[in-house]
């Protein structure tokens, strides 16, 4: 009788890299002395700098810099003989691993490492989904202490705040081809982040200290979270993203929830009161914007001469080239198969199922992209991941750990209509491994390591 799937993958790739990890850091760690404390510390500055340079770093470069530079000292650090017992008879890491291994060797078999236009495009998914499992390592590793994420949860809100307050001083009071009430960009990501992706990763940071304020006591620190929810929410609705707004309103309701009415209901008025003052400041910003443009004899963006009424702007703007994008999407599956495999993650199949403007160079859809990459396949894997994670993340909430519940609403809501692979960490928006594999590793080991009281 042949092994299993899941003891196969074990024996092949799972057992060789985690002992030589395993050998490697405990070599280092005798040498060094370094304790699991120090292990903790090290993955935490690795993941603080990753989660704070979504909002303060100028590229994906930089990001990606962080992460090759920190990865070899965290993993040294590692306890990797107490991971190596950890790591078998998790649902969890095995679907996980079938998904990443499945998407990818998918686009090997199918194109190999050249794409006669664009040459090594392979190398660049190869890097970022090598990159994402070291991000997921080190995220399981620290999720052992969820007190300590509340700390990484106010540092990354913080920043979030700051490059938010600092982009709108820019934007809407000096740089001279800019006025007030445009849509707001993230100034400090290449000089003016996409207002869509702005305003998932303003809202994501928005969400998580929503949810780790009643926990904070200290004055000082309650007045300075206070501040960056206030700027914070601001900034989403000058975003004037639909599917931020959307993801807020998801992740509003799951608070409500997993927490009642009573505990929700600040969050609610603080949401539908900045909505409301968004809307009926729309003239007053209209008046701005004249005053500015007869000062500056400059000509005002496009989008700033509907400021008088922002909502209704919202509503009635069309779908930005979606339905050419799914539409492209579907034309793609030229073979019966292919629906089931899916067309790979690069090379020509896969860029005739994207639209040919410059600006749509993805999917706009995690679940449309994951359907056209892998196949039914891919999306199965892909669904049924989400749905152990969510359900891990519920089984926390219940627990009074509702943040990564929360945060994983916010980030599934959001990516419906947006978003490029879960399968790395070098995507074109890259804000996918914050907003969904981020809580989703998570609440999976925080509810690993509690399964037993959870039960």
């Amino acid at each position: 009788m042949p092994p299993p799937a899941e003891a196969v993958v074990t024996q092949c790739v799972a057992e060789p890299v985690l002992r030589t990890g395993w050998w490697w850091s405990r070599l280092w760690r005798r040498h060094a002395r370094i304790d699991d404390a120090t292990a903790l510390n090290a993955c935490r500055i690795l993941l603080l700098g990753y989660l704070c340079g979504q909002y303060l770093m100028y590229n994906d470069f930089l990001r990606g810099l962080w992460m090759l530079a920190l990865v070899p000292l965290a993993f040294v650090c590692m306890p990797w003989t107490a991971i190596w017992t950890q790591a078998r008879g998790d649902a969890f890491r095995a679907i996980a691993t079938y998904f990443l291994c499945w998407m990818t060797v998918r686009s090997l078999f199918g194109y190999g490492m050249v794409d006669g236009r664009d040459g090594m495009i392979a190398t660049g998914w190869l890097l970022g989904g090598v990159l994402l499992a070291c991000f997921a390592i080190v995220t399981w590793h620290v999720a052992q202490d969820l007190r300590s994420l509340d700390r990484l949860g106010l540092w990354t809100g913080y920043s979030a705040a700051f490059s938010a307050a600092v982009s709108i001083v820019i934007f809407y009071g000096m740089l001279p081809n800019h006025v007030f009430g445009e849509r707001l960009t993230n100034w400090f990501v290449h000089g003016g982040l996409n207002s869509v992706t702005t305003g998932l990763t303003y809202g994501f940071a928005l969400m998580w200290l929503w949810c780790i304020r009643d926990r904070v006591a200290a004055p000082r620190e309650r007045l300075l979270l206070n501040i960056s929810l206030i700027i914070l929410l601001a900034a989403v609705c000058f975003t004037r993203c639909r599917g931020a707004l959307l993801a807020l309103l998801a992740a509003h309701v799951a608070l409500t929830f997993v927490r009642g009415v009573r505990r929700s209901t600040l969050p609610w008025v603080a949401l539908l009161g900045a909505i409301t003052l968004f809307q009926i400041t729309g003239p007053s910003v209209a008046r701005l914007v004249n005053w500015q443009v007869a000062t500056r004899a400059i000509s005002p963006p496009v989008e700033a001469s509907h400021t008088s009424a922002p909502i209704q702007e919202m509503l009635t703007r069309w779908d930005g080239g979606r339905t050419e994008i799914y539409a492209r999407a579907m034309r793609g599956f030229i073979d019966p198969h292919e629906w089931l495999i899916g067309v790979g993650q690069w090379g020509p199949a896969e860029i005739f199922t994207r639209s040919l403007s410059y600006m749509h160079m993805h999917h706009h859809s995690i679940f449309i992209a994951t359907l056209v990459h892998g196949g039914l396949i891919g999306l199965g894997l892909m669904l049924t991941l989400l749905f152990i994670g969510l359900k891990r993340a519920h089984s926390l909430a219940r627990a009074s750990e509702d943040t990564w519940f929360v945060l994983l609403v916010f980030g599934c809501t959001g990516l419906i209509f947006d978003g490029q692979t879960l399968t790395s960490l070098l995507s074109i928006p890259q804000m996918e491994p914050l907003l969904i594999t981020f809580p989703l590793v998570t609440a999976a080991s925080a509810w690993w390591k509690r399964r037993d009281a959870l039960a």
